[in-house]
């Protein structure tokens, strides 16, 4: 990888092509892979557009002043290695049909990564399927447990599925790795909410409102939790 970067800099120092098209190839790709520093997504082809550039144009330049030529039987090796991959191009059309099957087909090849399964559980648990939806999310937890939202989607498929117990333990798991977390204080406050616990839940929507002060949901909530207590303590 050293050997490879000094020639890319001596080639642009020395201004030539072969060099220009290992920096297009590079530089992009250095950008989007999640190795120097993480850029929020899943690595895939749609990242390599870009980078695919270079490959083209180191690719024109070796065939047509570099060591392959036209009558090497390595041209031949280089068309059926390119068919194959136009093959794998237009079959993997399908998977982007949207994000569902984009994602569910990827989670088989993708099985330590953390976003992937947190993002097809969420499509389980919006189905309804809460069961399907819990695995995914633990095992998302399991290979990262410093993401809020994954905690937090954890909570509420144990909510949904009854462990309130363990909806409550997520949703403070979530809070200790982002105090700031909306989605977990919003979520333990509608949680005790359904406990009618209305004295825990006005704390929760209060951190909440202070999060987000545009958001009406957590304001609803917290006025709903002021009236009912003032309600009974007017009733006493």
């Amino acid at each position: 990888c050293t050997g490879l970067v000094s020639f890319t800099i001596w080639s642009v120092w020395k201004k030539k092509l072969v060099g220009f098209s290992l920096a297009f190839l590079l530089i992009p790709f250095s950008i989007v892979s999640n190795v120097f520093f993480g850029i929020g997504t899943i690595m895939g082809e749609r990242l390599m557009y870009v980078p695919s550039v270079g490959f083209c144009l180191l690719f024109a330049f070796l065939f047509m002043r570099g060591p392959i030529k036209r009558s090497s039987p390595t041209i031949y090796i280089l068309i059926v290695v390119m068919s194959l991959y136009t093959y794998k191009t237009i079959s993997r059309n399908a998977d982007w049909k949207d994000d569902r099957t984009l994602l569910t087909h990827d989670l088989q090849y993708l099985p330590q990564n953390a976003k992937i399964h947190m993002s097809v559980g969420s499509f389980h648990y919006e189905d309804g399927e809460y069961k399907k939806a819990l695995s995914l999310f633990e095992r998302s937890c399991e290979i990262y447990n410093k993401n809020d939202i994954a905690l937090v989607w954890r909570g509420m498929a144990r909510g949904q599925l009854q462990d309130l117990e363990g909806a409550e333990r997520s949703y403070l798991d979530a809070i200790s790795v982002n105090p700031n977390s909306y989605d977990a204080h919003y979520h333990r406050g509608a949680l005790f909410i359904t406990l009618k616990k209305y004295e825990k839940a006005i704390p929760c929507f209060e951190k909440a409102v202070e999060i987000q002060p545009w958001n009406s949901n957590a304001k609803e909530w917290l006025t709903y939790a002021q009236k009912f207590l003032n309600n009974r303590s007017k009733d006493r």
